[in-house]
């Protein structure tokens, strides 16, 4: 049996603890329910050529994916829920939102605190060059925080998108929050006792929350990355 990707022994002891290594395990494989991390499965295996790498295995794919689920939930879901009040759509682009939030939240959280740990708690294909575990590294810090200032958009997009399909699905008018709303809540500008409905609190705190890790966890991290910028004053 290979040991490709499979746990080390012994990462968990009196000596290095378990909080670290139980919440790797839990987010390793909460990244694998993925709807991209399954188009890549299937992108690499209709990769006819084998001395070639697959287009979704390339960084412009993950490119393509993030600006084209900003335009699809903020261009598109959410226009279709405007002026549309079928339950069916209503409950498909609900599922879809969710789907892409849980995707978006789980992949940043693993590249906050838990990719980096890849070599160090698992088996990992050695590199060529020096025959030791593949060091952990980000494609640039410019394109890491622009991708980060998109996905806000996109957290902004999706959950204007669940109100105004949770308001369809329960026939309650008072979720259809709106983007400005939305994005209130994500900034936490907004008060939410200020919302007249109390039944569906759990997206507007889970929004409100994800906005906090995103402004001061993720964007803080890799900002502090960027290249330095020479200046005429010393």
């Amino acid at each position: 049996m290979s040991k490709k990707n499979s746990l080390k022994k012994g990462i968990i002891s009196k000596d290095n603890g378990f909080i670290v290594q139980i919440l790797y395990i839990i987010f390793y494989w909460a990244e694998k329910i993925s709807l991209f991390r399954l188009i890549r499965i299937i992108g690499t295996k209709l990769n006819k050529n084998p001395n070639q790498k697959a287009f979704v295995n390339t960084y412009i794919f993950p490119e393509i994916w993030a600006l084209g689920n900003v335009f699809f939930a903020g261009f598109i879901s959410f226009q279709i829920l405007k002026y549309c009040n079928s339950k069916w759509i209503a409950c498909i682009l609900l599922v879809y939102s969710v789907a892409r939030t849980f995707e978006m939240l789980i992949y940043q959280i693993n590249v906050l605190f838990f990719h980096r740990l890849n070599s160090t708690f698992r088996y990992t294909k050695p590199s060529n060059k020096t025959n030791q575990p593949e060091e952990y590294v980000i494609k640039s810090a410019t394109r890491t925080v622009i991708l980060l200032i998109f996905n806000m958009i996109e957290y902004v997009f999706q959950f204007a998108v669940m109100f105004a399909a949770i308001g369809i699905i329960f026939n309650d008018t008072s979720m259809r929050i709106g983007m400005v709303k939305s994005f209130e809540l994500f900034m936490n500008m907004s008060n939410i006792d200020d919302f007249s409905t109390k039944n569906y609190l759990i997206p507007i705190y889970f929004e409100s929350l994800i906005g906090v890790f995103m402004n001061i966890l993720c964007l803080a991290r890799f900002v502090g990355f960027l290249p330095e910028v020479k200046t005429i004053d010393k």
